[in-house]
């Protein structure tokens, strides 16, 4: 399929076959709140208030001047916009250890690869660049979907919180994970010859 022209505005950090991974960009504020403001967010992430453009924009300038975080925009190639965010948090260099958080706040575009393709190139720079050696992530138990997706880049279970999270009415049990960068090497691997890359 055909790329569209990226936007010169954006700043592309990783490149991936279908995809540039690009510091968040302010003119997208409104973009990145209306991602926060859903009831998909409210109920399957850590967010509990709604967000505002002036809060995005301050959120976008502290993220792009961390040293902890790396957060970027993922924007396909084939529509040349933003469907959501991935990063990389609590960087540590002194332990090797970090976690991941990801958003395809664009629920059409769910369920497409978009984000496999991009956490198996953040892992990769994780790994590969930050000199990491074990990534992990947090997520509640009522979201099926996001512990497959950590589950098939090499993630797994070392623990759960038990009604951990206050949720649409409910407590949930929050899944603690994690990946070391040897077993997700392997993962990485066959990943890259089945999509054959």
């Amino acid at each position: 399929m055909d790329s569209k022209q990226l936007d010169p505005k954006y700043t592309v950090c990783i490149e991936t076959p279908r995809m540039w991974l690009c510091l968040p960009h302010t003119d997208d504020a409104w973009l990145y709140a209306s991602f926060m403001n859903t009831s998909d967010t409210h109920t399957f992430l850590s967010a509990h208030s709604f967000m505002s453009v002036a809060e995005e924009t301050e959120w976008i300038h502290r993220v792009n001047n961390s040293k902890t975080d790396l957060v970027l925009s993922l924007i396909p190639k084939e529509l040349g916009k933003v469907i959501g965010v991935m990063g990389i948090h609590k960087i540590n260099h002194v332990h090797g250890t970090c976690m991941t958080g990801s958003n395809i706040g664009d629920e059409k575009h769910r369920n497409k690869g978009f984000g496999t393709e991009a956490k198996m190139h953040m892992l990769k720079h994780a790994f590969h660049t930050l000199n990491m050696r074990k990534v992990c992530s947090e997520v509640h138990s009522n979201n099926p979907r996001s512990l497959k997706a950590l589950e098939k880049a090499g993630y797994k279970i070392i623990g759960t919180r038990k009604e951990n999270f206050f949720r649409m009415g409910e407590y949930v049990d929050s899944h603690i994970l994690e990946v070391f960068r040897e077993d997700w090497e392997n993962v990485f691997q066959e990943w890259k010859e089945k999509h054959r890359y």
